[in-house]
């Protein structure tokens, strides 16, 4: 499908990335019967970037000691991810990115655009017997385990950050609702 479909089909010529650990977990599915033979296939396969699972690090040399890749495949790879680094400035200015993340009002002005983005993306299938906007008052129950869970705001990201400045369902209904009466 990558090199095939989408390489030479489509046309694309950019970097793929494997999801997090993707590469290491070919072992657990029976695919790769270790990390140089999942390395391999996974670069085999167009995977430019191994996420995350040091596949590429410890497996692809070994991998190609065994003669499974070839340093021409190799170089493939290693020849786009450092055509996205020159197209990104990383060779003029390798740290950019690093600095901007201690920059607070940057980081505000982000995080407002993607809540502006997320705000525009939530879509109500049917607004039946025109309930919205809500009138004055209104009951309104919000029901289950994630309504107000803030740690699990993260999704399967929930190692890589705190739940701090997550906002929660009920939180964001309190905070668009304000004036609203609460009944506990």
């Amino acid at each position: 499908m990558l090199k095939g479909w989408l390489r030479r089909r489509l046309g694309f010529n950019g970097v793929i990335v494997s999801d997090y650990n993707a590469v290491a977990e070919l072992i657990h599915h029976g695919i790769a019967a270790d990390l140089a033979q999942a390395a391999a296939l996974a670069l085999k396969a167009g995977v430019d970037i191994d996420m995350m699972a040091n596949a590429y690090r410890h497996g692809l040399p070994i991998a190609l000691d065994r003669g499974w890749v070839s340093v021409a495949d190799i170089d493939e790879s290693v020849r786009r991810v450092l055509t996205l680094k020159w197209k990104l400035g990383l060779f003029a200015d390798p740290y950019r990115r690093a600095r901007s993340r201690r920059r607070p009002k940057r980081c505000r002005t982000r995080r407002r655009f993607a809540r502006a983005v997320a705000a525009r993306s939530l879509v109500m299938l049917k607004n039946e017997r025109e309930v919205l906007p809500f009138p004055g008052a209104i009951r309104l129950a919000v029901v289950g385990p994630l309504a107000d869970a803030a740690a699990d705001m993260r999704g399967p990201w929930w190692g890589a950050t705190t739940p701090e400045g997550h906002v929660t369902v009920v939180a964001g209904l309190r905070a668009a609702m304000s004036e609203a009466p609460r009944v506990p």
